[in-house]
This record gives C-alpha cells, sequence and structure tokens, in this order.
C-alpha cells in the first residue's frame, strides 16, 4: 500500500504512508463525524499507482434507506417532524419541510434550512418506573400546524424513546411514521406498541420500519426493500453481528 488519505465531514486529517498493513485502524473519536472517505493509493509491480476511494456516512447519521422511503412518500408541501437533529436533517430537507427536534444546544441551529424547536430532556412519572424524554410543552405548539410525516430518531439510546408512548395522543393525527434504529429490541417495541395504539400498518425493514394509517402502494414499498438490502450489503460484519 503506497498511502491512505483519511477525511472526516470532507476535510482531510491524515496521510499515511507506505503502510505494509492489508488494513488500519484510525481513531476518530475526537471528531462528530457525519461523513468520512478514504483514499488507497496502491503501487503494482510495474510501479503504476492505482487509486481507490471508499465514501460512508456514519451510523449516526440516517441511512439511505430512510432518505429514499421520505423521497417516495413526499412532495415538496411535505411537511416532516423529526424527532433527533443532525447531519440527516440536512439531507432530508432536500425531499421536504423538516422541523427537528433537539436536545443538544449544539446541534440546535446547524442548518439553515432545518426549523428546530430546542426541547430540554426531562423526567416524567410513569409506571414500572420514571421515563425521560424531550419536553412535550415545548413541541406542542407546532403539532398545530400539522405534519405529513414523523421521523423518530432520537433521543439517543442512552436516554431512550419510550417517552415518546406517554404522549401519542398529540401525534394522532399524523399519517406516516418512520422509526429507525429497529434493529435494537426498545426501538422496535414502540413501533409496535405505536401500530396497536394508533392502528396503523407496519411495514419492517431490517433497521427501520414505516408506519402507515393506509396501506401504501406495493411498487412503492419495493422499491424501498430494493433500497434498504444496498444499505445492508455495505454494511460490515462486525456490525451486523452485533444484532444476530
Amino acid at each position: 500500500m503506497y498511502a491512505y488519505y483519511i477525511s472526516v465531514n470532507g476535510e482531510l486529517i491524515e496521510k499515511i504512508w507506505y503502510s505494509e498493513k492489508k488494513s488500519i485502524v484510525y481513531d476518530i473519536s475526537g471528531y462528530e463525524v457525519n461523513t468520512y472517505e478514504v483514499n488507497f493509493f496502491v503501487r503494482d509491480k510495474e510501479n503504476q499507482i492505482s487509486i481507490k476511494t471508499v465514501r460512508r456516512r456514519s451510523h449516526w447519521s440516517i441511512c439511505d434507506g430512510i432518505l429514499y422511503s421520505v423521497a417516495l412518500l413526499s412532495t415538496d408541501v411535505n411537511n416532516l417532524l423529526e424527532l433527533g437533529s443532525g447531519f440527516g436533517s440536512k439531507l432530508l430537507s432536500k425531499h421536504c419541510n423538516v422541523t427537528s427536534v433537539e436536545h443538544n444546544p449544539k446541534f440546535v441551529q446547524m442548518y439553515p434550512e432545518v426549523r428546530y424547536i430546542f426541547a430540554e430532556i426531562i423526567e416524567y412519572d410513569s409506571c414500572p418506573s420514571p421515563l425521560r424524554w424531550y419536553d412535550i410543552d415545548r413541541i406542542s405548539p407546532y403539532l398545530e400546524t400539522g405534519f405529513d410525516l414523523i421521523l423518530v430518531d432520537g433521543p439517543p439510546s442512552e436516554i431512550g424513546r419510550e417517552g415518546l408512548l406517554l404522549h401519542l395522543d398529540r401525534f394522532h393525527s399524523i399519517p406516516i411514521w418512520i422509526i429507525d434504529d429497529v434493529l435494537r429490541e426498545k426501538d422496535q417495541n414502540i413501533a409496535d406498541k405505536i401500530c396497536l395504539k394508533l392502528g396503523m400498518i407496519q411495514y419492517k425493514f431490517w433497521n427501520f420500519s414505516i408506519l402507515s394509517k393506509v396501506p401504501i402502494d406495493n411498487s412503492i414499498i419495493g422499491e424501498i426493500h430494493k433500497k434498504s438490502l444496498q444499505v445492508l450489503s455495505n454494511q460490515s460484519k462486525e456490525y451486523v453481528n452485533r444484532y444476530c
């Protein structure tokens, strides 16, 4: 291997030269990674150099399967409510009007094309134990304008998303839901309970589910399934094995 060029969020951060290793590990723990790119420079026996480039978004960002789903299920005038913001908010805004609920101030107002709702995490009394979730009083005034889709991608797992179930009556009018991270048992359980309480149909893909009040055309579901499998084929064995 002649060289590795490593970029994070579009910025070149490291050049590694003349490595004899077939693979390398590079620590990016100090970065908020949205996208990363590695350029491999390989010199063959004839001293010719070829280049291979690998570009990926991190697992913190929503996958292409969800982006494709929103594109197919939206029109230019659709309004989407996103629970949990990030780089994906910017990507979603190419397909619809995005309002993003976020509890972390450093992620609020990150992208001008996204409307943000800052809602702190508070504790709610519930049985059998208290649950932490966004301050619903910060969100409720925005629900009056109406949303066509909702994407559940927050709060992060260390806080948990079960608190949403305490407030489903506030969101009942939204006809299409996308629940991310259903590889995790808790998040799949949330999707199941929303379906039961709101009487919705669930279309489950390998890492997200779509919930709808009315059947979605089979051709659209088929296209989403294809895109979802493409995303799965690009995942590392280590990542997939976490959930097997």
